[in-house]
């Protein structure tokens, strides 16, 4: 089977459309932008010919010209390991092309030979897997799917037009009037009247520490899976157990901290309202993957396979700060790996047409106790990629009191919810929400408390 594979691989390696490409890339660089989206250095077969491609890439994405010096002298102080391409080689490759007119249609063929040895290569492998009988069947199936999912993922798209997408615009509408394709419901007007959580948007909720995001979180994702909508809550702190302990206590009405830290003290009668919770939360289609909590590559591959298996319509992302990666950039800032965790997170959404809610903490080196846009860790990146921001703010938590609109309300047993971007909607409004402490659980209010005249005289008091 290895030497029909290795035949069969090698028939779907076309070396001179390799060169005319590369050729293409040295003698008229701006071609590049037309087949950019379309390449990538696995494609190249021939280890001299990745290493030129690598070498343009990253000239052009860092603002540098390219040309047959240039370029050599770029690969002469930035060697690849194993690969050596000397100058003359370079000057041969660019002499063989004469126009850059046929880049696309060569760029074309070589992602689709590509995705025909990446098919071949994951049939074989999901052969041996499904021989081998100490492997998990299950997790052969598993990885086979998300493989292909990710070549899937590498084609090459047709280009459409207006009409197309005006004509995928009414279909939107007209299924949104009929109560399909909206918005999922979170159960929290200050979401749900921008159309709750839509297909393909990203959205960001910031807060300090204990401020209560992870709750919020957690309610809104309870709230959609009461709607019969399945979601996956990744989370990178918090065990499954902890988790749900939070629904439960905020679903029966009991003190979380007592829950995890001190069961014995429960009454029967307590008890009795935490299986009755448990019995009501154990159906919601709420799914977890402890294993795929820190690394934002393995988090986008299990999103996938739930999208497939599971028919999830959004993920929540407990937290951006902690997360990693296995192949970051080390030249990378932390900021700047924040906002590419945000676009991978927004090109999912739009991928698998699911909403993401992913939660972010603001950085503590700022005088104000109030959060800002401007507060939120990497807040340029985290900005410019995301749909909608939403900003918490429990001034209880800090010993502080709310600002403007808000500035007579009491802080105690309540919270503020900021709108700092809404792709289709207002932003800069506030809204006062409920909050108790004991079972960390925010709610709707029908008016907003405000400070009584003797706690406004005590705190205007001098000391």
């Amino acid at each position: 089977m290895k030497k029909d594979l290795s035949q069969a691989m090698l028939e779907l390696i076309d070396k001179e459309c390799e060169r005319a490409v590369i050729g293409a890339l040295i003698t008229h660089p701006s071609c590049y932008y037309e087949v950019g989206n379309i390449l990538k250095a696995d494609i190249f077969t021939d280890p001299k010919y990745r290493a030129i491609f690598e070498a343009v890439s990253y000239m052009l994405f860092n603002g540098q010209a390219v040309d047959l010096v240039t370029l050599s002298t770029y690969m002469m102080q930035n060697p690849v390991k194993g690969v050596t391409v000397e100058p003359y080689e370079i000057a041969d490759i660019s002499s063989s092309c004469i126009t850059s007119a046929t880049v696309y249609y060569n760029a074309t063929n070589l992602n689709d030979l590509w995705q025909r040895r990446q098919v071949l290569l994951n049939l074989h492998n999901l052969a041996d897997g499904a021989a081998d009988r100490t492997k998990d069947i299950t997790d052969t199936i598993s990885e086979a799917a998300e493989k292909m999912q990710s070549i899937s993922d590498n084609a090459v798209t047709d280009i459409s037009t207006a009409t197309d997408a005006l004509n995928e615009l009414e279909t939107m509408l007209i299924a949104q009037t009929q109560g399909e394709g909206a918005g999922a419901k979170t159960g929290f007007m200050c979401f749900d009247e921008r159309g709750g959580l839509k297909p393909t948007h990203l959205n960001v909720i910031g807060a300090y520490p204990g401020q209560g995001k992870s709750s919020i979180a957690l309610q809104m994702a309870v709230n959609v899976a009461v709607e019969g909508d399945p979601i996956a809550f990744y989370t990178m702190e918090m065990s499954k157990a902890e988790l749900m302990a939070r629904a439960a206590a905020a679903d029966a009405g009991l003190n979380v901290s007592t829950m995890l830290n001190s069961p014995e003290q429960l009454t029967q009668e307590e008890w009795q309202r935490f299986r009755t919770s448990k019995a009501r939360l154990a159906g919601l289609p709420i799914y977890f993957n402890e294993k795929a909590t820190t690394s934002i590559e393995d988090l986008l591959c299990s999103a996938k396979t739930f999208v497939r298996r599971n028919k999830i319509r959004g993920i929540f992302v407990d937290y951006l700060q902690i997360m990693s990666t296995s192949r970051r950039d080390k030249k990378l800032s932390r900021e700047e790996f924040y906002g590419d965790v945000v676009r991978m997170l927004k090109n999912l959404a739009k991928q698998e047409n699911i909403f993401v809610v992913l939660l972010s903490q603001l950085s503590r080196d700022h005088d104000s106790k109030e959060p800002s846009p401007d507060y939120l860790r990497g807040s340029g990146q985290i900005l410019e990629g995301c749909d909608n921001c939403y900003l918490i703010f429990r001034p209880e938590a800090t010993g502080s009191r709310y600002s403007g609109k808000y500035a007579n309300a009491d802080p105690k047993g309540t919270a503020q919810i900021q709108v700092c971007k809404c792709r289709n909607g207002q932003v800069w409004q506030k809204y006062i929400l409920g909050f108790k402490g004991e079972q960390t659980q925010f709610f709707e209010l029908s008016s907003v408390p405000s400070l009584s005249a003797y706690s406004q005289q005590s705190e205007n008091e001098p000391f």
